[in-house]
């Protein structure tokens, strides 16, 4: 491995690359922002926007949206099957990508529900047709099939839960570029799609890619967002084996370097000099969407937390109990990072229309940073409200889990602005008395002890009566 460099150098690099250290313009390319931070998940909530907002200053939702229509950017099944906002000349190789995970899957599927995978393409080649008089729903779609195009595949298909093989010919259709998503209203915040047909032809050199290209490719792609990283981050993002990961790396040009604290790590060669030059910016400040790159790239929010917060337990994404912050993968709330360190949480409180934040710790946040956080806080919770309407992290979120959340930070706000308790200073102890020089006279001259017959004595505490007890 090579020579090593610093925790903190690392962070500093993270954060500049991933563009929240100093944001783009409003006029910035958004297709070049996403290529070069990292493509977006989008969860069918608000924070498609949020992510992308952290790193555009001023991002509206109109030119986010118009970007899409477009196709600058693209709504797509990525890496794991997710569903990602990728720059249009990414989506080729990436559908490919996904394509290779989801075809073996997918005719098992076909073959259990008593269908075949000519049925899929036949029905693929009607719905294609259809898609050439106007964009439509997968339900407008169904409704203009030819009657009994569209079969009932019965019990079978309720097991796997799939009733026809319609939403399988559209997923062949999009996967080889013949259609694809565009958004329902107008909107990012939701997954529920239109589709259409492929507006622009796809870049010939990345159709002729084989597998191995292609892999090397999004190794190419990952560690230019994200490095340094090491191959378990690839493996875990791509959603490859360990050994799949570190044959896609090796044909990148990646170099490797030892970050303490992280382990064995790679970076792209023309990365390094950066890199090794990086230095924190303390005063930088950014507030994170739910699932930003920025949080999951490197295995969760503990390697860019400052390690006294690390025990603090938040709420976790798909985890019934609250985890601590050093081994949660994905926390469940919105983050306020400093610096390149999480240092507080932020939210909506919606029945109250603002924005609320509080610190990690009660000095977690310096009170000239926290002039900057209400800023930002109150500017997020206007765009919220304003454009969108609402704060909903994911398509499954509510209204009443916001809510919840708005009102757990809040609390968490008054205990940290709450002054510590002052300590009584403890009572300097009496100096012991040297012990007096015993008697020289006979016993029979020194002073009889008090009886315990004496109730009277006060050398012994009045005892209390039993009705007391």
């Amino acid at each position: 491995m090579g020579t090593s460099i610093d925790l903190d150098r690392a962070r500093a690099f993270w954060f500049q690359r991933q563009g929240l250290a100093t944001p783009a313009g409003a006029k910035a390319n958004l297709a070049e922002v996403v290529a070069r931070t990292g493509w977006i998940r989008t969860l069918g909530g608000a924070d498609v926007y949020l992510a992308a907002r952290a790193r555009v200053a001023g991002l509206g939702r109109t030119a986010m949206d118009a970007a899409v229509e477009a196709g600058a950017l693209r709504v797509i099944p990525s890496v794991r099957g997710c569903i990602y906002l990728v720059p249009g000349a990414d989506v080729p190789w990436v559908l490919r990508i996904a394509q290779e995970a989801w075809r073996p899957r997918a005719e098992r599927e076909v073959e259990k529900v008593g269908a075949t995978w000519r049925e899929v393409e036949e029905l693929a080649g009607i719905a294609a047709r259809l898609l050439q008089r106007n964009k439509m729903s997968t339900d407008a779609i169904r409704r203009a099939m030819p009657e009994g195009a569209v079969r009932s595949l019965g019990e079978p298909g309720k097991k796997l839960g799939m009733s026809s093989l319609l939403p399988v010919a559209l997923r062949f259709l999009e996967f080889e570029d013949r259609i694809e998503r565009t958004l329902d209203g107008g909107r990012l915040d939701t997954e529920r799609y239109t589709w259409r047909l492929v507006q622009a032809l796809p870049h010939p050199a990345a159709v002729l890619m084989d597998r191995d290209q292609r892999r090397v490719r999004l190794a190419e792609t990952f560690f230019g967002q994200a490095g340094p990283a090491t191959i378990a981050h690839f493996a875990a993002w791509a959603g490859f084996s360990q050994k799949d990961a570190r044959e896609a790396a090796a044909g990148a040009d990646l170099v490797p370097i030892a970050i303490d604290g992280l382990g064995d790590a790679f970076v792209h060669a023309r990365d390094e000099a950066a890199l090794r030059a990086a230095m924190p910016e303390p005063d930088a400040i950014a507030l994170t969407s739910f699932e930003d790159n920025y949080l999951v790239f490197h295995g969760g929010p503990g390697i860019v937390t400052a390690p006294e917060h690390h025990a603090i337990q938040l709420m976790s994404w798909g985890v019934d109990r609250p985890q601590r912050i050093a081994d949660a993968t994905h926390i469940a709330s919105r983050t306020v990072v400093i610096g390149g360190l999480v240092r507080a949480l932020w939210e909506v409180d919606e029945p109250n229309r603002r924005g609320v934040w509080a610190p990690l710790s009660p000095k977690a946040v310096a009170p000239a940073h926290a002039k900057v956080i209400d800023a930002l806080v109150a500017d997020a919770a206007r765009f919220l409200q304003g454009e969108l309407g609402h704060a909903k992290s994911f398509t499954l979120d509510t209204a009443e889990a916001v809510a919840a959340r708005a009102a757990a930070i809040t609390a968490m706000r008054a205990r940290a602005s709450k002054p510590a308790p002052r300590s009584k200073p403890a009572r300097p102890k009496a100096p012991k008395k040297a012990p007096a020089a015993r008697a020289t006279a006979p016993r029979s001259a020194r002073a009889p002890r008090a009886s315990s017959a004496r109730r009277g004595s006060t050398s012994r505490a009045r005892p209390k009566s039993r009705a007391r007890r």
